[in-house]
């Protein structure tokens, strides 16, 4: 993993991260907005998180209080997500196909003093707020704004220096049994989470990624964003996926690589694309596509494959975990119907008296690193439940493994 990826001056927090990344590329582009054109450097990237932090204080926020937002894509999605942790607050990236009665939870869970939300969901978190007995400040937000405009100057008011150890994101569940959990993440693991990803997809500076998947989950902050923080590269990021203009996003940005689900391939191996033939050599820049989120079927994989002649390769990973499994790049194998190689973890194999059980045979994956959650977040019990004492992390999936190391979910 080392000859992937050494950082020379390693980060311990995002601040730090966001700081090194502007004194060391200053005019290098970061994200790029193709709704609008506009670009933001790292540098810029550095400026808009003292602004966010400015504006944060000003509402009367204090070190590892919580911000939460009902947004879509955009540049100041992205720039919140990052400056709030900048700014040595929690981060809660609030779900925008979550009901109110999961709002409402959520809201009241995290105990966030502010939320941000753009115009097309004010109702739905009005009716979400409806339940909650504090009082939430609700700040209007543009997706493709900059935080720092404002008729008024905001004077550079940062909170205090977050460390490490900090509760930097609260990654709530989707509740699909029971309320959601709010999977707590620190600085420290948030980098872990993108260093993982680095060496699983071998990402430099040089990769430009299309971020389609929203920004409130997992997958796109500790895959695709996190990631290229740290290594220098810069992303794409749309307010949401369109099948009409993925492949020309692709094209005109000169994108390397691009995170997607299953739904999204089939939509692509569905689509009838008037510029087909003309694609060659934006195919040929590409130098992977991922799908993770649900099991990619090896049908559609290989019809995938067949069709685009991309590499198409199948992941894996959690709200408590960010990447955990991928199928490695080339010249190492791509195998169908499995998710590929842990990257940064141990792992075992377990039968249900906790025994390692020998490869071929099924069992309960467990996962140990430095990328896994502190915990759920006023959960104790719940924490109790997948966490056990030596750090092995019990995450229900059953799979095996083959003789090359390869895991398959069963």
């Amino acid at each position: 993993m080392d000859e992937i990826f050494i950082e020379k001056h390693e980060s311990r927090t995002i601040r730090e991260l966001i700081d090194r990344m502007a004194s060391t590329q200053a005019e290098a582009p970061f994200l790029i907005s193709p709704e609008t054109g506009r670009v933001l450097t790292f540098i810029g990237l550095r400026e808009q998180s003292r602004a966010i932090s400015a504006l944060l204080r000003k509402a009367g926020l204090e070190r590892g209080d919580k911000v939460a937002f009902l947004l879509d894509n955009g540049l100041f999605t992205a720039q919140l997500f990052l400056g709030t942790m900048y700014a040595g607050l929690g981060s809660v990236p609030l779900n925008v196909r979550a009901g109110a009665a999961q709002l409402t939870y959520t809201l009241d869970h995290c105990g966030a003093k502010v939320v941000f939300v753009e115009a097309q969901y004010e109702p739905l978190l009005q009716e979400g707020l409806a339940g909650v007995s504090r009082a939430v400040r609700v700040i209007p937000a543009d997706v493709d704004s900059f935080a720092g405009e404002s008729e008024t100057p905001i004077e550079d008011m940062p909170l205090a220096t977050p460390a490490a150890e900090d509760e930097a994101l609260l990654m709530y569940t989707s509740g699909s049994v029971g309320q959601p959990k709010g999977a707590v993440h620190t600085h420290r693991t948030l980098l872990a989470h993108g260093r993982n990803s680095i060496c699983s997809h071998q990402l430099t500076s040089a990769d430009r990624s299309l971020l389609v998947l929203p920004i409130y989950h997992i997958n796109a902050e500790c895959v695709t964003l996190l990631p290229t923080l740290l290594s220098g590269g810069s992303v794409v990021v749309p307010h949401r996926f369109d099948i009409s203009r993925y492949w020309d996003w692709l094209d005109e940005y000169r994108c390397t690589w691009s995170a997607v689900v299953p739904t999204i391939i089939s939509q692509l191996l569905d689509w009838k694309d008037p510029r087909a033939d003309r694609r060659e050599t934006t195919f040929q820049r590409i130098r992977f596509i991922r799908s993770s989120s649900a099991p990619l079927s090896p049908s559609l994989q290989r019809e995938f494959l067949d069709k685009f002649k991309l590499l198409l390769i199948q992941a894996m990973g959690s709200s408590e975990a960010g990447n955990i499994f991928s199928n490695p790049l080339p010249p190492r194998e791509n195998k169908i119907g499995t998710p590929g190689l842990a990257w940064g973890f141990e792992t075992r194999i377990v039968d249900g008296e906790g025994h390692d059980v020998p490869a071929g045979e099924p069992g309960e994956v467990l996962i140990r690193g430095p990328a896994i959650m502190q915990g759920y977040y006023k959960d104790a019990e719940g924490t109790a439940a997948v966490l056990d004492a030596e750090g092995w992390m019990h995450t229900s999936d059953l799979a095996y493994q083959d003789r090359d190391g390869y895991f398959f979910v069963i």
